[in-house]
């Protein structure tokens, strides 16, 4: 093995097999750092899209951003109700949402408070959580529907209005 490298060091033979190794190396590592930042600029556009349908939603339902309502949301209201109906696709919609920005941000995988800063940059995630967090508890299909970490995020993010007193 130390022959190769010897061999390698002094022009040998090798040193072809080596320079392809390293070249094919570079490029794909190169190739996957660009193909991650274009999947990464259009995972954003397509969050940011989802954010516009929510503001259009909420300007033209005002009620889906009220506190008042959105507290007293129950899962065991008319289910007849269309304000009801649209409550639970709007909430539907933000959390997906807000699911989106957590995943994008994987790369802050061994740093919850890195990665929790940079989905704070895309949403204001506090208010967001803390107004609709009602809808997301108690609808008991948000426990298998959401991945892990984004459920502990979710229950952090609520803790944290709850202690500043938000909620």
């Amino acid at each position: 093995m130390f022959e190769l490298f010897a061999e390698a060091a002094n022009g040998g033979a090798h040193t072809d097999w080596m320079e392809k190794a390293l070249t094919f190396l570079i490029g794909a590592v190169g190739g996957w750092i660009s193909g991650t930042l274009k999947t990464r600029g259009q995972q954003r556009l397509a969050i940011d899209a989802q954010v516009q349908k929510l503001i259009e939603m909420s300007m033209t339902y005002p009620y889906l951003e009220r506190d008042s309502y959105c507290s007293g949301w129950s899962k065991d209201a008319d289910p007849n109700d269309d304000d009801r109906a649209r409550y639970e696709n709007y909430c539907c919609l933000l959390f997906n949402t807000l699911e989106r920005a957590w995943e994008l941000n994987w790369l802050w995988f061994f740093s919850k408070a890195r990665r929790h800063a940079a989905v704070r940059k895309i949403l204001h995630v506090d208010e967001l959580i803390c107004r609709h967090y009602a809808w997301f508890k108690n609808d008991g299909e948000n426990l298998d529907g959401y991945s892990e970490g984004f459920y502990e995020f979710v229950t952090y993010v609520h803790t944290k209005c709850r202690r500043e007193q938000k909620v």
